[in-house]
C-alpha cells in the first residue's frame, strides 16, 4: 500500500499522510514483512486495513505530539481507516473472500456502481492496481502476456 495515494483518497494533512506511511510499514512488519528484503517468512500475506487501523493507533501514541494533535490526528485518520473495516468496504478489505489468484488470474468484474464517492472509487481502483502489481511481482508475472 501508498501511504501518498490513501492520503489523497482521504484527503488527509501531511502529517497524517506520514503517519499513515509509518503504520503501513508497521503493519507489514507485524504480519511478518522484511522490509530490506522485501520477503514475507509466513509466505504471501499481506496486511489488510485492520491490520493498519491497529498499526495507526501504535504510530499515534508512541508520536511525540501533543495529547491535542493526537487526538486530532487519530480522529481524522483513524475514522477514515475504520470506514475502510465495516460494512461492504470491510468485506472488500478485511476478510479473504477471494484469494488473489481468484481475483487477478481469471476474468473478474469489479462493480464500484454502489460504491458513492468518487474518492472512494478511485482509492479502490488504486488499491486493487498497487495488489495486483504485488501479486504479479510475487508470482514472477510482472510483464507476462494477457490471456
Amino acid at each position: 500500500m501508498d501511504g501518498t495515494l490513501m492520503g489523497k483518497g482521504f484527503e488527509v494533512s501531511e502529517e497524517n499522510i506520514k503517519a499513515l506511511k509509518e503504520a503501513m510499514e508497521k503493519a507489514y512488519v507485524s504480519i511478518g514483512w522484511d522490509l530490506v528484503s522485501s520477503e514475507n517468512s509466513k509466505g504471501a500475506k499481506y496486511p489488510n486495513f485492520a491490520d493498519l487501523l491497529e498499526q495507526i493507533e501504535v504510530v499515534i501514541e508512541e508520536s511525540k505530539y501533543s495529547a491535542d494533535s493526537k487526538g486530532d490526528y487519530s480522529g481524522a485518520l483513524l475514522t477514515r481507516v475504520r470506514s475502510l473495516t465495516t460494512g461492504l468496504n470491510g468485506m472488500i478489505f478485511c476478510n479473504d473472500d477471494l484469494t488473489d489468484e481468484q481475483l487477478f488470474d481469471r476474468s473478474v468484474v469489479v462493480d464500484l456502481s454502489r460504491v458513492g464517492s468518487t474518492e472512494t472509487k478511485s482509492l479502490i481502483m488504486g488499491l486493487l492496481v498497487m495488489k495486483l502489481n504485488e501479486h504479479r511481482m510475487a508470482t514472477g508475472k510482472a510483464n507476462s502476456p494477457l490471456t
